[in-house]
């Protein structure tokens, strides 16, 4: 078919309105990557509690799930950047929360480790004084001599010498066994340990060997319940109780809660 030169131009087929074609097409917020960011921010509750562990681990995981689904339906979602945040929230705070709570683990065993067998060179002095001392808590050992701290606490028993004689049994009898010829003791083991609210409990296991006699077997042992009195990054320890003659692993560690966020739970008799 001929074409006119005359006839007028044919209008051209519009694909629509130009702002139409220049307009985005939308894209939902992944509600997993927004659940990924909150639960990375809930776990900065872990330096307080190790429950909230948890949601660090959920963080991780919610953000990996939602960076697949946003790359396999770049068109549909969006949220990428929320979801790295979470991941990476709950792997900053999860780790540096596991890592000070290592630490402060082995600080702890370490400095009771160490007071224990300075405790064992009083115990070979003899001093009931000096024992007893190290009973008292770091602040009034500031104001007290051992005499007096010994004094103290035989008033606080009350006018039954009797009630002295009870609660110092221990300590005299394990003073006594030490005086014994041939006989010695030694730091074994830390048998448990964990926190009453802020403040550290240690179960330190002592060995004591020495001649067979009527009231001794040739191997016996002792335990030091210890407990820590915090002075800046370092702790001050006293002795809550002294069990002698001990049996391993009959003195039991109760689970209390953490009041002060600073994170663990078990704590002592």
């Amino acid at each position: 078919m001929a074409i006119d030169p005359q006839a007028p131009p044919q209008p051209k087929l519009d694909a629509g309105p130009a702002i139409e074609n220049e307009l985005p097409s939308y894209r939902a917020i992944s509600p997993l990557a927004v659940t990924s960011l909150i639960l990375g921010l809930i776990a900065a509750l872990c330096f307080a509690e190790n429950l909230f562990l948890v949601a660090a681990a959920l963080a991780v995981v919610t953000g990996l799930i939602a960076e697949r689904k946003i790359r396999r339906m770049p068109d549909m979602l969006t949220g990428r950047t929320m979801a790295q945040a979470g991941i990476a929230l709950g792997l900053i705070f999860s780790l540096s929360s596991l890592t000070s709570t290592v630490v402060a683990n082995l600080m702890v065993r370490r400095e009771a480790t160490s007071f224990t067998r300075d405790y064992l060179k009083i115990l070979r002095s003899g001093s009931l004084a000096q024992a007893i001392f190290y009973k008292m808590p770091y602040t009034e050992r500031l104001k007290l001599a051992p005499e007096a701290a010994l004094e103290k606490m035989r008033k606080s028993t009350g006018s039954d010498p009797n009630m002295f004689n009870m609660v110092t049994m221990p300590t005299r009898t394990l003073i006594e066994r030490l005086k014994q010829k041939d006989t010695h003791a030694e730091f074994v083991k830390i048998e448990d340990y964990g926190f009453e609210g802020l403040t550290p409990v240690v179960f330190a296991l002592i060995e004591v060997h020495g001649p067979a006699t009527e009231d001794h077997p040739a191997e016996e042992f002792a335990l030091l319940d210890l407990r820590g009195d915090a002075v800046g990054r370092s702790y001050h320890w006293r002795i809550h109780d002294l069990l002698f003659p001990y049996k391993p692993h009959t003195r039991v560690l109760e689970a209390k809660p953490v009041d002060d966020g600073h994170g663990h739970g078990p704590g002592g008799h």
